[in-house]
């Protein structure tokens, strides 16, 4: 998810700088805003391809509850990885904007159901001073206009929705719900409302005069906006409007070529990404079909015998972790050399349950230091680790869409010795 987050974001940015380098005030107002818009689509699904069959998605080994061995017992203990404050933290931040978000909804339906309603249109007169707006087809006007500022504004807001604004606004919101950790996001759904309304001014210039529209964009400019949401009559870039008001801008429909390229170069990125992936990752090559997964990719993880039940995935992850324990308890022995010599350290096992349920790709991810005086020890440290993996039974593989895969995994073996217990001269 966090590669996946990072090509996005990455996506996002340079589509943002190329609108910046060759749209931005040289482009109609109506090119500008659909290649924006590709900007918080494509970028989304361009990771998503697969670009070749062989291409393995290799993911993170799934890091198991640690185990202690020391003379005595074997006692599991716990460990901070395995709660992803990461992954916490990004749903935490994801869930307050996605509140934020939906408090426009929440907002529009408020006011809606205290303004009154044209018996004619579907428009909606506030009691209070507010800025006119529209959201999706209803328009929000204050009291009181005059008669010849209502007619401007109401045909200004029914651009906005013939032209399908709010479903811009929609996605976008929805997108910077994503992202809300990537500060260019805000900047970028700001020029796409911009472009909104260049849209719109160019439209209504070419039924009301410039001195009038702008007369009108100044006096209402005062106003407090409802929500940020809302496509508001005379937003926060009013300067701007009125200087583009004063500019011939070419159409210009044909830079959206530009989209070939950056797709392109995205899918590029993409592809040297897995690329990347494929070649540091230290699971031996497989067939698309028996890419390891992350265990909450599968529909089932990995079971011993006696968890095949029909039990919770939650509860078959335990019994497989409670199941790798006593593989260790009952097979684990600390070295005589080492626990004469006082050796004691983590050391971190890999292995993989592959789609035929055997164990392979076993190996030492991390060691206990070694240096001339213990190596010797270590080694049968390392060879007691791993042999007790080599007389693991066969399991059930994991399932995925009904299909056998392979998933990697990392236990951590802390080697300890009791305090009283002082290694021999």
């Amino acid at each position: 998810m966090t590669s996946y987050l990072i090509q996005v974001c990455t996506g996002v940015a340079i589509w943002w700088l190329v609108y910046q380098a060759f749209l931005k005030g040289k482009a109609a107002a109506k090119t500008n805003r659909f290649f924006l818009l590709g900007g918080l689509v494509f970028p989304f699904l361009l990771p998503l391809i697969p670009l070749s069959v062989e291409i393995v998605s290799a993911a993170e080994p799934i890091l198991l509850p640690a185990f202690t061995i020391s003379t005595a017992e074997i006692l599991p203990v716990s460990v901070a990885n395995s709660i992803n404050w990461i992954q916490w933290f990004y749903m935490i931040g994801f869930a307050g904007m996605l509140l934020f978000q939906l408090s426009g909804l929440r907002k529009f339906f408020i006011l809606k159901k205290h303004a009154s309603k044209d018996a004619a249109l579907n428009v909606f007169r506030l009691a209070e001073e507010a800025m006119p707006f529209s959201f999706f087809g209803s328009i929000f006007l204050p009291q009181h206009l005059p008669i010849e500022q209502e007619t401007l504004i109401l045909d200004h807001e029914k651009w906005h929705i013939k032209l399908g604004h709010s479903l811009d606004v929609a996605w976008a919101a929805l997108v910077q719900s994503v992202l809300w950790f990537f500060p260019l996001i805000p900047v970028y759904v700001r020029d796409l409302r911009t472009e909104h309304e260049f849209e719109v001014d160019e439209k209504m210039l070419g039924s009301t005069s410039f001195s009038t529209y702008a007369e009108t964009l100044l006096q209402v400019s005062l106003m407090p906006i409802q929500h940020v949401q809302f496509n508001a009559f005379s937003a926060p870039t009013l300067k701007k409007r009125i200087k583009m008001m004063t500019i011939t801008q070419k159409r210009n429909t044909w830079k959206l070529i530009l989209f070939l390229p950056l797709i392109a170069s995205m899918l590029y990125l993409h592809a040297c990404n897995n690329q990347a992936e494929e070649t540091t990752s230290p699971v031996e090559e497989t067939s698309e079909e028996e890419a390891n997964l992350q265990i909450t990719e599968v529909d089932a993880p990995p079971q011993f015998a006696d968890c095949a039940t029909d039990e919770s995935a939650e509860a078959k992850t335990q019994c497989f972790n409670n199941g790798i324990m006593k593989q260790i308890m009952n097979n684990l022995k600390y070295p005589e050399s080492a626990r004469e010599a006082g050796i004691v350290g983590i050391m971190y096992i890999g292995f993989v349950v592959n789609a035929d349920g055997n164990i392979s790709t076993l190996d030492i991810k991390r060691s206990i230091p070694k240096t001339p005086e213990n190596e010797v020890a270590v080694k049968e440290m390392e060879d007691a680790a791993t042999a007790v993996f080599k007389t693991m039974p066969k399991l059930i593989p994991a399932q995925k869409d009904g299909k056998a895969v392979a998933v990697e995994f990392v236990v951590p073996i802390n080697f300890a010795l009791p305090p009283a217990e002082e290694p021999k001269k």
